[in-house]
């Protein structure tokens, strides 16, 4: 099966500044940003695919000489194979991409508090997801990603005075990230009753660019209950980091490190109309 598809943009920005005395700028971008994918059916339980796509996203602002900064674009490549077994019960999905993204927004090397439309990133990874009902009433949740994001051009960052160089990682991105989830389903006289469990796993990333710190790998443990009292009306539990685990998902630099929330209980109730 051949997919073609394709969106158009057209962007206007004008930016006044009453304490300037130039004229604002102005900006009219047009886009076409196309994607085309295909698809073939190997056999019954096996679709393979290939998919081919840009895209578009305008940055706004300018830079310090009042020049408008050029949107952002992206080209991205995408290869994969799905898996539904005959009864249904086991679907899944593995998937290799590619992606480059041009004109990202990057700090002024020279001008401080300004930005330039220079920056190039790059991204490539596998993703995999799958999802069975076992026997027993027992659901099963399992996705895994692998990411190589890395910077493609060399920018000075005016934060630090460092050189990003081409092929340096990207900070706070992960290489690996995965969750897992069991869910079991009971039935009570007629009301259902879910219990669960998950886990999600987060390996070391860079936490400062131009440098080696890097923010240290984490698991996090989470239980969920829900009861459907009548056909309307559910009320469920959740807790999140059960173990109350201390850990940092995002930095900007080794001494700009946000930590992650602490144990948390949540209580919700669902009424459908």
């Amino acid at each position: 099966m051949l997919r073609l598809g394709a969106r158009y943009d057209w962007f206007k920005q004008s930016i006044e500044n009453r304490l300037a005395t130039l004229p604002p700028p102005n900006q009219d971008v047009t886009a076409f940003s196309p994607q085309v994918g295909l698809s073939y059916k190997a056999t019954e339980a096996i679709n393979v695919y290939t998919m081919y796509s840009k895209g578009f996203r305008p940055n706004t602002g300018f830079d310090v000489n009042r020049n408008p900064f050029e949107p952002e674009k992206t080209t991205s490549y995408e290869v994969g194979a799905k898996y539904t077994s005959p009864d249904g019960n086991i679907a899944g999905t593995i998937a290799a991409f590619k992606m480059k993204k041009t004109n990202v927004l990057t700090a002024d090397p020279v001008n401080a508090g300004q930005s330039i439309a220079i920056g190039e990133a790059e991204s490539k990874g596998i993703e995999v997801d799958l999802s069975a009902r076992l026997p027993g009433e027992v659901q099963v949740l399992l996705s895994y990603a692998y990411t190589d994001a890395y910077a493609a051009s060399g920018v000075l960052d005016p934060d630090f005075a460092r050189l990003v160089s081409a092929g340096d990682p990207l900070i706070n991105i992960p290489k690996h990230n995965g969750n897992l989830l069991l869910l079991k389903e009971i039935n009570l006289d007629g009301h259902r009753l879910t219990l669960g469990g998950g886990v999600k796993y987060v390996s070391s990333r860079l936490g400062e660019t131009g440098t080696h710190f890097f923010l240290p790998s984490y698991t996090l443990v989470r239980l969920l209950a829900s009861y459907q009292i009548t056909q309307k009306f559910s009320v469920s539990a959740e807790v999140n980091n059960l173990f109350d685990k201390e850990y940092y998902p995002s930095s900007f630099a080794a001494l700009w490190v946000a930590p992650g929330a602490p144990r948390q209980y949540q209580i919700r109730t669902t009424y459908h109309f």
